[in-house]
């Protein structure tokens, strides 16, 4: 399993202009807080970011091609989905 940056119990990182490619994963982040990512670009990377346990978490001015950006979790995306019905009440 190939990663680029991986992320496990850590406190205010900044992952700054990166760029992953030919990997399976390129930033992973579990068990955080405070991580901001700036200017990522992942290419052929099978998922740009993946994040378990994490709050505050910003990503900025990153690009992916021919990749999965983006994994939530199952109580990440039921998170996702009760905000997005939110707003629509509002």
């Amino acid at each position: 399993m190939s990663t680029g940056i991986k992320i496990d119990n850590s406190k205010d990182i900044k992952i700054m202009g990166c760029g992953f490619s030919d990997l399976e994963t390129g930033i992973d982040v579990t068990n955080s807080d405070d991580v901001f990512v700036d200017g990522a670009k992942f290419h052929d990377v099978g998922t740009g970011l993946k994040a378990k346990n994490v709050r505050g978490l910003k990503v900025i001015n990153s690009a992916e091609t021919s990749s999965s950006p983006f994994r939530l979790s199952t109580s990440a995306q039921l998170v996702r989905w009760y905000i997005e019905l939110l707003i629509k009440g509002s």
